[in-house]
C-alpha cells in the first residue's frame, strides 16, 4: 500500500515538473526581454517549488492527512512515519529498534528466536551428551557418526529434533528475509511468524521430553503441520503483496 502511494506521489511530481517547465517557457516568451539561461533555471526551480507546495505539501499539512495515511499503511510503517514526523504522532515516540537503518519487525525477532532454539538444542541435546560420553571414556570421537544411529533414545531424539530445526529454520528465515529486504510486511505476517515459532517450540519440546508413542508422534506431527501451513501462508502473503505492490 505504501509503495503504491509512493508511485502515485512520483507520478504527480512528474506532472508538476512538466507543467512548471511549460509555464516557465510561456513566461519567458511573453516577458518582454530575453531570459538568460541562469535566470530560466531559477524560474523553473521556483515554479516547481510553488507547484509542489500547492499540490503535494499543503495537502500533507492538512489535519486529516495523517489519519487517512495511517489507515492505508501497516503498524510497522506507521511507527517509522511517526518517528520521522513527530507532529503526526499522538504522543512522544520512542525510536524504533533498528538493524542497519531498518526497523526490526516481529517476524525478524521470531527468526532470531528460532535460531537461538536451534543452537540450544544442538548444545544441550546433542553436544553435552556427546562430550559426556567422550570425556567419560564411553566413546571415541570416531564412534559418533551422524549418519549411523547410536546412543540412547533421548540422544537420538535430540539428533532428530536438531535436524528438524535446521530444515525448518532455512525456509522460515528465507521467507522472512525476503520480506525484510523488500520492506514488505503484509497484514498477518508477524502473527504467522509468531505462530510458527510457537508451534516449533511445542514440537521440539515434545521430541526432547517424551518417549515415542502414538500420542506423542501425533502431537509432533500436528505442530509440524502447523509450521508447514504458517510458513506457506507467509510465502503466499509476500508473493501477493509483491504482485499487487502493497
Amino acid at each position: 500500500m505504501i509503495r503504491k502511494s509512493g508511485f502515485e506521489c512520483g507520478a504527480v511530481d512528474g506532472i508538476l515538473q512538466a507543467q512548471s517547465q511549460a509555464d516557465c517557457e510561456y513566461f519567458a516568451r511573453h516577458f518582454g526581454r530575453r531570459i538568460l539561461e541562469n535566470e530560466a533555471a531559477v524560474l523553473r526551480s521556483q515554479f516547481l517549488k510553488a507547484y509542489r507546495w500547492q499540490h503535494i505539501l499543503s495537502g500533507a499539512a492538512h489535519p486529516r492527512f495523517p489519519s487517512i495515511l495511517f489507515s492505508l499503511i501497516t503498524p510497522d510503517q506507521r511507527e517509522r512515519v511517526e518517528w520521522r514526523c513527530p507532529s503526526w504522532s499522538d504522543g512522544p515516540r520512542k525510536p524504533p529498534l533498528r538493524v542497519r537503518g531498518a526497523a526490526v519487525s516481529l517476524s525478524l525477532w521470531m527468526v532470531l528466536g528460532f535460531a537461538t532454539g536451534t543452537i540450544l538444542v544442538l548444545i544441550i541435546g546433542v553436544g553435552v551428551r556427546r562430550w559426556a560420553l567422550v570425556l567419560g571414556g564411553q566413546a571415541d570421537l570416531t564412534n559418533l557418526p551422524a549418519d549411523v544411529p547410536h546412543g540412547r533414545a533421548p540422544y537420538r531424539r535430540a539428533m532428530r529434533a536438531h535436524a528438524n530445526c535446521l530444515e525448518n529454520l532455512s525456509v522460515f528465515t528465507a521467507i522472512v528475509l525476503v520480506g525484510a529486504v523488500t520492506r514488505l510486511n503484509p497484514p498477518g505476517m508477524d502473527a504467522l511468524a509468531a505462530t510458527t515459532l510457537g508451534a516449533h517450540i511445542v514440537q521440539t519440546s515434545v521430541s526432547l521430553l517424551f518417549f515415542e508413542r502414538h500420542a506423542t508422534i501425533a502431537v509432533r506431527f500436528a505442530f509440524f503441520l502447523v509450521q508447514v501451513l504458517t510458513i506457506s501462508s507467509m510465502g503466499f502473503l509476500l508473493a501477493r503483496s509483491a504482485i499487487h505492490g502493497t
